[in-house]
């Protein structure tokens, strides 16, 4: 084997190492390669978590179809005894769920209880529909019956729309 075949032999065994650590570091942080992402704003990374709060290991619920959105709203607002679209309006002042959660004297560990049990008929009833696969059903219930905070907890829905960047006149 002369020197010439040894480099690109070594450089494209280096390269396939590379590709499989960032393709196991890819799934070990919760990248799902299999999930279908309907417009090109669903694949941007979500901002950084509050100090204090972990970061999820999924994608925002937006990211598993409007079906599974509109439960987890509606649970959410079933919690805090109120309706979807004031929960709504609630995040798009700028207020994050435990604020409201707060302001209705319902502490976390009160919310997460009542939570997941008011999620789960609502995503059955989306599998049963076939806005939601049975297996994304069980990740998400998974998910919300292990993690230290319910989703978007300490999240804020304000949606900041980009800004034009000016081009100089010519």
């Amino acid at each position: 084997m002369n020197k010439s075949t040894k480099i690109v032999t070594g450089s494209v065994v280096g390269l396939a190492v590379a590709c499989g650590a960032v393709v196991i570091t890819a799934l070990a942080s919760g990248f799902d390669p299999l999930a279908h992402h309907s417009s090109p704003s669903a694949s941007v990374s979500p901002p950084p978590a509050p100090t204090g709060a972990p970061r999820r290991p999924f994608p925002a619920p937006g990211g598993l179809g409007r079906g599974a959105s509109q439960a987890i709203l509606q649970a959410e607002a079933s919690v805090v005894q109120s309706t979807p679209a004031q929960l709504g309006a609630d995040f798009r002042a700028g207020q994050t769920l435990a604020q409201v959660a707060a302001q209705k004297g319902i502490s976390l560990s009160q919310f997460q209880a009542s939570f997941v049990a008011a999620v789960t008929p609502l995503l059955a009833a989306d599998v049963s529909n076939q806005s939601l696969t049975q297996a994304q059903e069980t990740l998400l219930l998974k998910r919300f019956q292990s993690e230290t905070l319910p989703p978007n907890w300490n999240r804020s829905r304000v949606r900041i729309a980009p800004q034009a960047t000016p081009v100089p006149a010519s």
